[in-house]
């Protein structure tokens, strides 16, 4: 029997005012400690659905929805259980997301967890093919892969075409259009991004800089730059250019060293798209191979001789490394995503935000890179697409109204950020990212996103691409005829 809602959130609310919050960091949705500095104390608004869905439906009452999901999201944005001593402001939220899905429609959401990274995407992309076999128990519903092995999947026709489903509106502002419309082919997507992948903005690169180094260099504000169009990537590597020092004594520079800027290999890549640069456009049906230009070559040589010719800038073998650094107070700037950002308030120096510096004070507008978000998918074996649908609409329009707004204004403007500026530099990220067709469907086309990782191996970015060209190009048109059968299943996609 479905509960009332009311009377459900009734008791949640008398449950959070007798309990404290605070739970261990998790990277994919973090513990808050603040209250919303933007308003509300959770940052819900009145109406918790802000979609055209029925009010109520008896159609699915009693169904298990069964997700498969990365697993280091349950718990935090995967909750199907009061969390209890481990609530925050995050996780009551999601947590009366799941419970109002449930008493509005009686669907009761099954989270399956698996490795949904490097170590373990192959057993994902192989269950979710499974999944199409097997039939009976062994269907989800819904499926979130990353979208670096997931767009992969697509191209191999796993998934149903979503514009074809009941319930789901993608003209709401809770779909990520940057990413949906980008991956529409012939009038189809087979799968797409909304609020409730958090990834969409948990992944997006930023720039951290360490004050106190900026004040006692007597260099000028990254923030001074900003504000007079000169936050380009001169000004930032020449700030970082004279810092190095060879702490660990090792002759050569490394992990311990003072550096000017840290990164690892995708958010070197990152500069690639903040400099105005695309790799794949799409215009209609039509796709277009764009990676290489004379200024991507400038882009790649500034690149590659800073970091393989000048010790004040350090690839770092992951980000927990980069954050390791920058918080010990050994770099100038640390090239980072948001969500290891979050863990930089432990740090008892100061730091600032800002989003990356544009190719030249020519660029127009500035541009965020991001290192992926997980996608929502229906396999083909699903027989009630339109409760998918259902589902899919009614969880990304709860995470618009709650989550998003809560994670947005507790963790990152009340706690990443510990500036108003660093603040407005979030949100300037969050309002500019960029979802370029070839990094979305990065390994159906041949890695064609790669820029970093073959700077060691080719001197120039003419080399490398020449090398690799007719290889892109192929896949682009085996991807186009796919989408253009509108029935997958004969991609070549290489994975």
């Amino acid at each position: 029997m479905k509960k009332h809602i009311a009377w459900m959130l009734a008791v949640l609310l008398l449950a959070i005012a007798c309990m404290g919050a605070g739970c261990k960091h998790n990277e994919t949705l973090p513990d808050d400690t603040v209250e919303n500095p933007s308003g509300s104390e959770d940052g819900t608004s009145s109406d918790l659905y802000a979609d055209d869905l029925p009010d109520t439906l008896d159609d699915y009452d009693g169904k298990i929805f069964r997700m498969l999901v990365g697993d280091g999201g349950v718990g935090t944005n995967y909750i199907t259980e009061d969390p209890g001593i481990r609530e925050t402001v995050l996780t009551r939220n999601v947590y009366q997301s799941t419970v109002a899905l449930e008493d509005r429609f009686g669907i009761r959401l099954d989270y399956t967890g698996m490795d949904a990274n490097a170590s373990g995407y192959i057993a994902f992309m192989q269950e979710i093919r499974n999944t199409n076999v097997a039939g009976g128990n062994e269907i989800y519903d819904v499926v979130s892969p990353a979208y670096w092995y997931g767009m992969v999947l697509a191209a191999e026709g796993q998934f149903q075409d979503l514009n074809q489903v009941r319930y789901i509106d993608f003209s709401k502002p809770y779909w990520t259009a940057g990413f949906n419309n980008t991956t529409e082919l012939f009038g189809i997507r087979y799968a797409a991004v909304g609020d409730f992948c958090l990834g969409n903005i948990t992944s997006l690169c930023m720039i951290a800089f360490n004050t106190e180094l900026i004040s006692s260099r007597q260099m000028t504000s990254p923030f001074t730059h900003f504000e007079n169009n000169t936050w380009t990537l001169d000004t930032m590597f020449g700030m970082a250019a004279e810092m190095y020092e060879d702490l660990n004594a090792d002759n050569a520079s490394s992990v311990g060293d003072m550096v000017g800027l840290i990164a690892s290999s995708q958010t070197v890549d990152a500069f690639f798209p903040s400099s105005g640069f695309h790799i794949v456009e799409a215009n209609g049906n039509e796709l277009e191979l764009t990676k290489y230009s004379e200024p991507a070559e400038n882009l790649y040589q500034m690149l590659r001789s800073r970091f393989y010719g000048n010790d004040s800038f350090l690839f770092a073998n992951d980000q927990p490394t980069v954050i390791q650094e920058f918080t010990n107070g050994h770099a100038l700037f640390a090239a980072t995503c948001i969500d290891r950002i979050i863990t930089l308030r432990s740090m008892q120096g100061d730091y600032g935000l800002i989003v990356y510096p544009k190719f030249d004070s020519s660029q127009q507008n500035y541009v965020t890179g991001t290192a992926g978000t997980a996608v929502l998918a229906i396999p083909n074996a699903v027989t009630t697409p339109d409760c998918s649908g259902l589902v899919l609409e009614a969880l990304c329009a709860s995470f618009y109204q709650s989550v998003r707004p809560a994670y947005i204004g507790v963790i990152l403007e009340g706690q990443a950020a510990k500036d108003p500026t660093s603040a407005e530099m979030i949100n300037l990220a969050i309002d500019t990212v960029y979802w370029d067709f070839g990094f979305v469907n990065h390994n159906a086309l041949g890695a064609i996103a790669e820029f970093s990782s073959k700077m060691a191996q080719y001197d120039t970015f003419r080399g490398w691409y020449d090398s690799f060209e007719r290889v892109y190009e192929g896949k682009i048109s085996n991807y186009l005829k796919t989408y253009n059968k509108g029935d997958g299943g004969n991609a070549d996609t290489g994975a």
